[in-house]
């Protein structure tokens, strides 16, 4: 009797496991309804457009984890980048000294020096927020395959359980079918009935007790992932607070530059834009230089969503380039394959010799799926590169345009017009548009004598001779 009540108590606890489980379950999935609501009231609370909230946000983490390697790193390239500018006169001054039968540019390699600078300095925020946008997006995806893996084990605690159910089933129909023979015939009562019976029992209790502990191998494995669940998101929200600062600092830096109308990379301020759009971030014409007007500032924009229209199709064109790309390609339907196939096929050419038929050598065939793969490719290519010449041409005319506005706006204003097409073109690309300017003020030079000439002669000839 003794050993009889560990068994009853070993099926109750198998209910009462289970129980536990799906009472588990159920505070989980509140639990992580709650979790979901504070983190959506969270970001509501700091959305990008409410900036004050995300110099708080940025202030509190800072605060906490004063010693970042982050932020170490900003504060070293801005110190860096301090030292630099504020010696790069010195360092400029010794170098023309040493070239004395150089002519001395002084400004213009000051100027080559401090561009330098900044490069240096943006290059470091720029691989500091790559690196840490790869590790979040590493721990988001991290993350996801956990929850994914403990989705998986409930299902498989799900059949586990209608394991468990099926042989209680199992069980009580067999005591019945035994209960309903012993009453019918005597053989229930022999001894080897009981004894097959009681290992038929023993089995069932064997494979329920190996099915709990199955259940209670899984729960504990559903524990352990659930831990490293959240130990990835500490993890990302450090990486997503980090962004920010980063961010924050990409942000004030480069609106100091397109304020200031500062291009360090001698490309236009059309890059800094491009920069601010790949950030999500707002462009305001307050942002700009005050000597460009609305028109200047539009151009400017659109020469930046261009120039990321024309990054993407470099990209995709890269891609057609890679075998690998035909993975990614639907295949074509079997008439068009046929008609590809017949392109890439050569008749045999028969050669008569001593009245002897020899035939002509055969170009080998290529597959089917190689020659579709050619058309596919050869297809989107010259999409791609139709559409890259496109976009170049657009840009090219946006700056010509432009170009011609301004010089005939700052014949009237006096402004300094090589400022302004540097702007748009950038500095080194300032000689070559000058050539427009110049083009259109010849232009103008020469309406402007038509009409002067025009002016003159209406008034010293008769009154009736263009009349007549």
């Amino acid at each position: 009797m003794s050993l009889s009540r560990p068994r009853t108590q070993t099926s109750r606890d198998i209910h009462s496991s289970l129980s536990i489980y799906k009472s588990s379950v159920t505070l989980s999935e509140n639990k992580r309804t709650c979790v979901s609501q504070v983190r959506k009231r969270d970001q509501f609370l700091l959305d990008e457009d409410n900036p004050d909230a995300s110099a708080v946000e940025a202030l509190e983490f800072w605060n906490y984890k004063y010693d970042s390697d982050v932020q170490r790193q900003l504060t070293e390239a801005k110190t860096e980048l301090k030292f630099k500018l504020e010696n790069q006169g010195i360092v400029e001054e010794n170098l023309n000294k040493r070239k004395k039968n150089i002519k001395n540019n002084a400004e213009v390699n000051q100027t080559k020096g401090i561009s330098r600078c900044y490069k240096n300095y943006e290059d470091t925020l720029m691989n500091t927020f790559n690196d840490l946008e790869y590790k979040f997006q590493e721990s988001i995806k991290n993350r996801e395959a956990l929850r994914k893996k403990i989705s998986e084990i409930n299902d498989e605690i799900q059949g586990q359980i209608l394991l468990i159910e099926r042989y209680e089933n199992d069980y009580a129909n067999a005591l019945k079918r035994s209960n309903s023979t012993g009453r019918l015939s005597k053989r229930g009562k022999d001894a080897s009935y009981f004894s097959s019976k009681q290992i038929y029992k023993e089995n069932m209790m064997k494979q329920k007790m190996q099915t709990q502990k199955n259940i209670e191998m899984l729960h504990n494995e559903i524990i352990s992932i659930s831990k490293s669940i959240n130990e990835y998101d500490t993890i990302s929200s450090n990486y997503r607070n980090e962004l920010k600062v980063v961010k924050k600092e990409l942000i004030d830096h480069y609106s100091d530059m397109l304020k200031q109308g500062y291009d360090s990379r001698s490309e236009g301020l059309s890059w800094i834009v491009k920069l601010f759009l790949k950030l999500k971030q707002k462009v305001r014409k307050d942002m700009f230089p005050t000597c460009l007007d609305d028109k200047s500032i539009e151009v400017i924009v659109e020469i930046a969503k261009k120039s990321i229209e024309l990054d993407e199709n470099y990209g995709k064109l890269a891609q057609t380039k890679n075998p690998r790309f035909m993975m990614f390609v639907g295949r074509p339907d079997i008439q068009t394959r046929i008609g590809w196939m017949k392109q890439s096929v050569r008749i045999r050419r028969p050669n008569y010799v001593m009245k002897k038929v020899k035939w002509a050598a055969e170009e080998a065939l290529e597959s089917i799926d190689e020659v579709a793969f050619t058309h596919t490719q050869i297809h989107d290519s010259m999409k791609l590169e139709n559409k890259i010449k496109s976009s170049n041409e657009e840009i090219l005319n946006l700056q010509t345009n432009e170009v011609r506005r301004l010089t005939k706006k700052c014949l009237k204003t006096g402004a300094n017009i090589k400022t302004l097409i540097s702007y748009i073109v950038g500095s080194e690309n300032v000689d070559k548009f000058m050539v427009v300017s110049m083009k259109k003020i010849k232009e103008i030079n020469q309406v402007r004598e038509f009409t002067s000439t025009f002016s003159f002669m209406s008034k010293h000839l008769p009154k009736n001779y263009i009349g007549k």
